[in-house]
C-alpha cells in the first residue's frame, strides 16, 4: 500500500505534507480574493431558518461539493424550496468567485 514512500517517511508525515500543501493552496488562493467578495448571503431569513432546523432533525445535510442535500428524500415543499434557494445563492457566489480567480491569474 506504501510502496511508492520514500525511505524514512512515515504515514503520518505524508499525511501532515499533504496538509500543509492544501493549507497553502487555499491560503494562497484566499489571499487572491479581494476583500470585497460577499459570503454566502443569496437567501432569504426564513429559507436559513427552515434549513436551520431541518439541519437540526437531520434532514438536511452539507454535501461534500458544497451544497446541500437531504438525507432522505424531502416530503416538504417549503424545504425543498429554501434548498433550492439556498444552492442556487451558494451556486452563483462559486460562479462569481471562480470568475474573480480566473481574472487574477489572467492579469
Amino acid at each position: 500500500m506504501f510502496s511508492s514512500r520514500r525511505r524514512g517517511s512515515t504515514p503520518v508525515s505524508a499525511l501532515s505534507s499533504a496538509l500543509a500543501g492544501w493549507l497553502f493552496l487555499i491560503a494562497g488562493g484566499a489571499a487572491l480574493l479581494p476583500a470585497t467578495i460577499i459570503p454566502v448571503s443569496a437567501q432569504s431569513d426564513a429559507a436559513k431558518a427552515l434549513v436551520d432546523g431541518a439541519k437540526a432533525r437531520g434532514l438536511v445535510g452539507e454535501q461534500g461539493d458544497g451544497y446541500l442535500g437531504f438525507v432522505m428524500a424531502a416530503a416538504d415543499p417549503a424545504l425543498a424550496a429554501a434548498v433550492a434557494e439556498i444552492n442556487a445563492g451558494r451556486a452563483q457566489v462559486y460562479r462569481d468567485t471562480a470568475a474573480k480567480l480566473l481574472a487574477a491569474r489572467a492579469s
